[in-house]
């Protein structure tokens, strides 16, 4: 499976393969090129885009389109710096 990483996802697509028992995956950066790498085939999936753009453009272009919702899994929707930390560390 092809799938599209902009940027600093590689934990996103990690957690994202492990999640879907993806085992032989291949990241491709194309940069904002993400509908027409999409819908080409020249990628599988896509990391990065907007579920209430991309998802309705495509539809819109009859496509189907699905969406995995990211924070529905376990897995941060969002670019913020996470700390992990016993009670010790924290009450330090």
């Amino acid at each position: 499976m092809k799938i599209f990483v902009p940027g600093l996802m590689d934990v996103r697509l990690h957690a994202f393969a492990d999640l879907n028992g993806i085992k032989n995956d291949t990241p491709i950066n194309v940069g904002f090129t993400i509908l027409p790498a999409l819908v080409s085939g020249k990628v599988d999936a896509v990391m990065g885009p907007f579920k209430t753009y991309e998802t309705v453009i495509m539809e819109q272009q009859g496509y189907k389109a699905k969406f995995f919702g990211l924070e529905n899994n376990e897995i941060p929707d969002y670019e913020e710096l996470i700390f992990v930390a016993g009670a010790k560390a924290l009450s330090s």
